[in-house]
């Protein structure tokens, strides 16, 4: 009996640059993680388990979407306040991309799993779930200590050691210590290999700055809680290819096999995100600057269109 899998067609002589396709219907996919397999830090041959365990994850671990029910004393402004907290210290003690992810969803899990908080409160675990992720995930020889934390902390108010140490226990009993989750940036980094195929080198890299920025300034949208990491990565490379390439239809055969999403099923969250984008407001100041440097190709300062075409929701 024949396989059902397509047979793979190589394009190009040369084994070395060649790209391994499947010919699907009449439209190709690129394999990613063969293009990559000789680069050891890739990991190719694992990538696809890894993708695959992470999205078992994140549909176990996600946090309420509707947790400030939770909260009567603070509404959706401070949590945003919280995280522009977060992202300024982040980016005081050169904090990797990830780390901020993790400290926001670290502050999400909390609040879903408690009740009840006045502002202060809130503050101090936005304040301690930063350290935490930072002891979690930053691979440095000396961490910042408690003190110089509570400095950036102190343009907001004034906190004592004892509190963020008593913080640490609270906020790790409440998430069960399970400090760790499958983030929207863990998955960018995956998705990106995927929309980089076929793309210009400096295209690529305008396209990665504007869906870092797109990611990171999704934190502050308390909407995007509903939606699944993977979903909002995914659209993040949906509407950074937009508003850089300006190509109507930006969704590739790779990237629907890669993401796992067609889109057309990203229409609700890239709709839900382009309205956050386009009004400004909630976008953490820090994640702002960060992405207004010509290092980062200007991501913050690029115009997003008042709507979207129906176009890049066809379906292939």
């Amino acid at each position: 009996m024949a396989s059902s899998l397509p047979t793979p067609w190589i394009i190009d002589e040369d084994e070395e640059d060649a790209a391994y396709c499947l010919s699907v219907a009449d439209f190709f996919v690129s394999d990613v993680d063969r293009l990559a397999q000789d680069k050891l830090i890739a990991c190719s041959d694992l990538a696809g388990d890894w993708t695959d365990s992470m999205r078992k994850y994140e549909s176990n671990i996600r946090p309420c979407s509707g947790y400030l029910s939770f909260h009567r004393l603070i509404d959706v402004t401070f949590r945003t306040a919280c995280v522009d907290y977060m992202a300024w210290a982040s980016e005081i003690f050169d904090a990797e991309n990830e780390t901020l992810h993790l400290a926001v969803s670290c502050l999400d899990m909390y609040l879903s799993n408690t009740g009840g908080l006045d502002a202060r409160r809130i503050f101090l675990a936005s304040v301690t779930c930063l350290w935490v992720a930072m002891k979690h995930n930053e691979e440095v020889v000396e961490l910042p200590s408690l003190e110089s934390i509570g400095r950036v902390a102190a343009y907001w108010t004034r906190l004592r050691r004892e509190e963020v140490l008593d913080m640490e226990r609270d906020v790790l009993r409440a998430v069960r210590y399970q400090v760790w989750s499958p983030t929207r940036q863990a998955f960018l980094s995956r998705f990106l290999a995927a929309a980089g195929v076929g793309m210009a080198k400096e295209v690529f890299k305008a396209v990665e700055n504007m869906a870092e920025y797109i990611c990171e300034a999704s934190l502050g949208c308390y909407e995007m809680l509903a939606f699944a990491p993977s979903k909002v990565a995914a659209t993040a490379i949906l509407l950074a290819k937009f508003i850089v390439v300006k190509w109507r239809v930006s969704w590739t055969a790779t990237l629907e096999t890669f993401t796992n999403y067609s889109s057309f099923q990203l229409k609700d969250c890239a709709t839900a995100l382009h309205r956050f984008l386009f009004q400004g407001e909630g976008v953490a100041q820090a994640t702002v600057w960060r992405y207004s440097t010509e290092e980062t190709d200007f991501a913050a300062k690029r115009l997003f269109p008042a709507t979207l075409p129906a176009d890049i929701f066809r379906i292939w």
